[in-house]
């Protein structure tokens, strides 16, 4: 086992660089040697440094037998947090527009002793029987960093056909789930809040969303909050721009 510094080290090898076959996350194995992610992103994971604000918080505030709804599950790099920390008596259902990443979230669970429950939709965050027409039109536009992209407007140059969209109601019934809790890191999305409140159901006791100010901007992102406030959530953990939200 080489040092951490050692392994930075030897990463910067010009042509060749050595790569370690994982990069460890709180006891979380993420796959680094034969991954498709860019050298920077790669040294990223390997110093820890990936969404730590949201995984702080998932260890904080979700616990054993919980039903997660995630929305923005990407790699399936905090899923597997989120797996973790339900144990065998809980649920995870991930959510993600971006079907070129399933392979990676699959390889990521099954590393970490985990399966996933994956479903293939864009996200109209909102407890409802439809979803409008405004947002069924939108696609998906993705980032130069794979474990990134956004939901596009369908009339950006960059986005792509996306895959059917579906509110968080018509999720869990395609799923089975009753939620208690709801994760969201959907990259500027949920300002949909800031005109549709989320009207989520009762059983769903705690929200963990990281807000985008720098794209949906810094009143709307107090508005995105403001709407769970008014369904009766209280700001019970910040760390960065990721918040948790109890209610009951």
């Amino acid at each position: 086992k080489y040092s951490r510094l050692a392994c930075s080290l030897l990463t910067r090898i010009p042509w060749f660089p050595i790569w370690p076959k994982f990069a460890d996350l709180e006891g979380i194995r993420v796959p680094i040697r034969d991954s498709a992610f860019p050298p920077r992103l790669r040294r990223h994971l390997m110093r820890g440094g990936y969404e730590t604000d949201e995984r702080r918080l998932v260890q904080e505030f979700v616990s054993e037998g919980d039903r997660v709804l995630e929305l923005g599950a990407s790699s399936g790099i905090v899923t597997s947090f989120l797996r973790r920390q339900v144990g065998s008596g809980g649920r995870v259902v991930s959510v993600e527009g971006n079907g070129a990443l399933k392979p990676y979230f699959d390889r990521v669970l099954s590393e970490n002793g985990f399966s996933g429950e994956w479903i293939d939709a864009i996200c109209f965050p909102v407890w409802s029987d439809v979803v409008p027409e405004s947002f069924r039109s939108r696609g998906f536009a993705a980032a130069s960093n794979p474990l990134g992209g956004m939901v596009g407007s369908g009339q950006d140059e960059l986005s792509t056909p996306g895959p059917t969209a579906l509110s968080l109601k018509q999720i869990s019934e395609r799923a089975d789930l009753r939620p208690s809790v709801l994760i969201a890191d959907i990259e500027g999305t949920e300002g949909v809040w800031c005109e549709t409140p989320p009207v989520l159901p009762e059983s769903i006791k705690t929200v963990i969303i990281e807000i985008h100010p720098q794209l949906v901007g810094v009143a709307s992102a107090g508005a995105t909050i403001q709407a769970l406030v008014d369904e009766k959530f209280r700001v019970a953990g910040i760390s960065g721009e990721v918040l948790a939200l109890t209610r009951g």
